[in-house]
């Protein structure tokens, strides 16, 4: 956490390379266990096609604890409820929006959640099969 704060950003790169490195080797764990549910089979799919996992940063700059472009995917099939394969631009909307679609999509009678300004009760349709 505290190398966030304390590297600075490269001038001719734009970005801190020792937290971007960091970053890279969470990615790759993620990448590698999405790979192993991947691996499973279950039925005619695989246990990746059945289950839906949701992966974030809590910040979109976490020099400064921007919470603005937050970066946050689902993956997996969600037992076919969940249309992966997209990109979809939060344009400034609740990051709450998310985990409600993902509770939707895990079968969860969700109606609405999160609090104060952060309250939604709108998933995110287009990711709903």
């Amino acid at each position: 956490h505290q190398i966030t704060h304390d590297e600075p950003t490269d001038a001719k790169l734009g970005y801190q390379i020792e937290t971007s490195k960091l970053a890279e080797q969470v990615m790759q764990g993620l990448g590698a266990f999405l790979a192993e549910l991947e691996a499973i089979k279950e039925g005619n799919g695989t246990l990746l096609d059945r289950s839906l996992v949701m992966a974030f940063s809590d910040t979109g700059y976490a020099k400064i604890h921007s919470i603005e472009n937050i970066p946050i995917f689902l993956a997996g099939g969600a037992g076919g409820r969940h249309k992966a394969g997209q990109h979809i631009a939060g344009k400034g909307e609740a990051v709450t929006r998310v985990s409600l679609t993902a509770q939707q999509l895990a079968g969860a009678s969700v109606g609405e959640f999160g609090q104060g300004a952060m309250r939604t009760a709108r998933p995110i349709t287009e990711l709903m099969a």
